[in-house]
Order: C-alpha cells, then structure tokens, then sequence
C-alpha cells in the first residue's frame, strides 16, 4: 500500500541520497581530512561533504515517513540485494588474490544479513522493530513531536556534545538507535503532512541550502561533530531536503525503474575488491592530478558506479536469479509458519 502512494521525486531522491553518499566517501573518507585550509581542495571537499551528509537520514525519513510494513518479501528483497554484492565479490576477491577462500567466509557470505555492514545491520533490525514503533506512534501520536524533539536533543548530547561515549555504542549516528529516531521523527512529521506541504518547495530547499552552509562551516572550523548524522543542523537539513522533493510530485517510469535497483550502489561500493579499488583509484588520481581535473574525475567514476550497479543488479536479480528467486520464495511463503505479512 505505501509503494502506491509514493511518486517518482521521492524515487529521485533515494538516487540522488545515494549519489550524496558514494561521493562524500570518495571526498572525506576515502582521502581523510586531517586539517582543514583556505585551499579550493580543502573547500570543495568540506561543501561535498556537508552537502552530501544528509543522505543516510534521507533514506531512514523515506522509510518513516511511508512506515516499514514487515512482510516477507520486504525481508526476501533485501536478502537478494545483498546475496547477488556479498557473494559474488567474495569469490571475485578470492580469485583476484585478495582473499582466501574458506568455507567459513563464504559461509559469512551466504547468511547475508550478518555481514559487516551497519546499514544494512541496522536497517534490518528497524524492520523488525517497525510494527513496535508503529504502534507507539499510534497510541501516542498527539504527544510524539515534544517526545522526539527531546529524544534527538538527548542523543546530540550524548554522542556529540559529550566525548566519551563509546561506552554507549552511539558513534556518530551509526547505530540503531539513530535509526530508530529518525523513523520516529519521519513517522512523527507525516502527521502534519497537511501543515508541511502548505510550504513551497524552494522553502525546503533553501533551508537545505543554509543548513548546508552552516555544516561546510563547522568543517572548516574542524568541529569534532560536523558530519555525525544526529547533527541537529543535519538532521534539520535532512528532513528539509526530503519534504522539497515531497513537494515536487515527478512522475516518471525512468527514475521509478532506476530507484529499485540503486541500493545496490551502495552495497558495491562499500565491499570488498570494489572498496579497495575505488579508494585507490581515488587516492591515486587525488595525489596525480590538480585538483580541477580531479573533482571531474572523482563525479565520473561515481556517477559510473552507479550506473553500472544499477545495471548489474537489474541483470543479476532482475534476469538471472529472477526465476530461481521466484520459485523459493513461493516455496518458502507457503510454509505454514512463514506467512507473506509476517504479523499474521
């Protein structure tokens, strides 16, 4: 039902978030920043940086905001993206060299869930929280803008504001936790849905520029906190972002078609040999040419990783394992305990 109500700018959005996201880890983490000067390298990759932040929360508002429905095949969907990544680049890797085969790794491989990957860790588990949080949105739902204020004020304080807390697990943002809150607060704000969309886009989108500004600022004054995602400014710009492209109401097949397969990008670019390749790739071209010629460079190769994830998972799920994965999870939703929705 969700799927339904959702139109094609929200679609643009989960590809431009994972644009955002691939060119901020070629910008800040595959070349780290250790300081901070007036140089056009140093500006250009602080405003990536700060521009490209939000996309990790703009994914978790997108789930919000519709509400995760726990079926099965949300849970079978998931699992295929990340066998036809996580397998596949294991063998690659032993057959490069660059790993070792073993029967225990590819078993690591295979129980795809398990990977060491805290997106798709966390994410998992916020789906099957979801029917919880539904239902405390639901009872509560009059009191829930004060409450989750407060929540994200709190976990500011604790894993930005404070800076011993590793005890709490929280490292800047990357934890269940936070995707927790943001479901919340997206939950929260859909029902003020009238109230949001009464506001023109450019309003959104303008504060997602100075909100931008504000974040490239605290980077450059090198705070410790700057692009930790419970950034308050980052939450702000995050949310602001989302609802200009609410706003929008695209309609197009293209995007529509492109967006069920651009989670994929995420996933290559993040596991290994691709994580190796591309992070030498960035360093070497980052080290070799000025940076002028870089900056074109680095927007190529990310734009290339997209578009040939897209395409390979488009080939690999899409055709190939289509009707293995059909089969089994026919199979599978038969079984009497293994319902389609799994609350039933």
């Amino acid at each position: 039902m969700a799927e339904k109500q959702r139109n094609s700018s929200i679609e643009l959005l989960r590809i431009l978030a994972t644009v955002m996201v691939i060119s901020v880890h070629f910008s800040i983490w595959y070349i780290p920043m250790d300081s901070f000067s007036f140089t056009l390298s140093d500006i250009s990759r602080v405003s990536i940086g700060a521009w490209g932040i939000v996309s990790v929360n703009c994914f978790l508002i997108i789930s919000g905001w519709y509400g995760i429905h726990l079926k099965l095949k949300s849970v079978w969907k998931m699992a295929e993206m990340l066998f036809v990544v996580f397998v596949p680049f294991y063998l690659a890797s032993c057959i490069m060299g660059k790993d070792v085969l073993s029967v225990n790794r590819l078993t690591e491989s295979l129980m795809v869930f398990s990977s060491t990957n805290y997106y798709v860790q966390d994410y998992m588990m916020l789906m099957f929280l979801s029917p919880v949080l539904n239902a405390f949105v639901e009872k509560y739902r009059g009191k829930m803008l004060k409450w989750v204020l407060m929540f994200a004020f709190l976990l500011f304080w604790m894993c930005c504001v404070r800076t011993k807390n590793d005890l709490l697990f929280m490292h800047a943002g990357q934890t269940l936790i936070h995707f927790v809150l943001i479901y919340l607060m997206a939950r929260t704000a859909s029902e003020y849905k009238d109230v949001i969309v009464r506001k023109k886009a450019s309003f959104y989108f303008g504060i997602y520029a100075a909100c931008t500004v504000v974040i490239a600022v605290m980077g450059a004054c090198r705070l410790r906190w700057w692009c930790y995602f419970d950034n308050p400014f980052i939450l702000l710009s995050s949310f602001c972002l989302f609802f200009g492209f609410l706003k929008l109401e695209i309609r197009s097949r293209v995007v529509n078609f492109l967006a069920g397969s651009v989670f994929t990008a995420y996933l290559v670019h993040t596991t290994q040999p691709a994580l190796d390749y591309l992070r030498d790739w960035d360093n070497q071209l980052f080290a070799d040419y000025p940076y002028e010629i870089y900056f074109f460079m680095m927007w190529a190769i990310v734009i290339g990783v997209v578009l040939l994830s897209i395409f390979y998972d488009k080939l690999l799920r899409g055709v190939i394992l289509a009707p293995v994965s059909t089969f089994l999870f026919n199979k599978i939703s038969n079984i009497g305990f293994m319902k389609k929705n799994l609350l039933d």
